[in-house]
């Protein structure tokens, strides 16, 4: 009777977890295996203004998705000389979506005589 009993407790856990395991939605991870995130940059360009008196550095970037929704991380760096500044914008995009970005520098200095140099990537 005890072996019974043990068997089928050993039985009704296996089978719980099993069951569990089947009945269980899938994750983000799980449905972007079939379909991942294929982010790409297909633009990207600097601009100057002033905001006041701010001496400001854009740099526009645009991106687009060309595999299944999610997220991606846009980075850009920017240099004027021994300076670097990086900055970057976590974003959602859902499958096929194209998004404009704009990333704002207001640490270069409108004074150096260094040009500007930027690097944008995606992670």
């Amino acid at each position: 009777m005890r072996k019974i009993t043990i068997m089928l407790i050993v039985l009704m856990i296996i089978c719980v977890g099993f069951l569990s395991g089947c009945l269980q939605k899938p994750t983000y991870s799980d449905t972007n295996m079939v379909n991942p995130t294929n982010v790409d940059i297909i633009g990207k360009s600097t601009r100057t203004g002033f905001e006041g008196f701010d001496y400001i550095v854009y740099v526009d970037v645009t991106v687009d998705n060309r595999g299944g929704e999610g997220k991606a991380t846009i980075w850009v760096s920017l240099i004027q000389g021994g300076n670097q500044w990086t900055k970057n914008q976590a974003i959602y995009l859902s499958q096929g979506e194209t998004r404009d970005l704009t990333f704002s520098f207001n640490e270069v200095s409108f004074w150096s005589i260094s040009g500007l140099n930027y690097r944008v990537w995606i992670e």
